[in-house]
């Protein structure tokens, strides 16, 4: 269940999706291609806020 998964591991790997995002605007010389990755990378909830109340 998704509810099950340890907070670590989705921490981890969020740090993972974070770091190759980074890589790839600091590659890039597209500001418009940065903003629609970081977008899309938002609205599928893999980076975004990780800590909870």
């Amino acid at each position: 269940m998704p509810g099950d998964r340890d907070p670590l591991e989705i921490l981890l790997k969020r740090q993972k999706v974070l770091a190759n995002f980074a890589d790839s605007a600091f590659q890039s010389e597209e500001l418009d291609e940065v903003l629609q990755d970081v977008c899309r990378l938002v609205a599928q909830g893999r980076i975004g806020k990780c800590v909870s109340n």
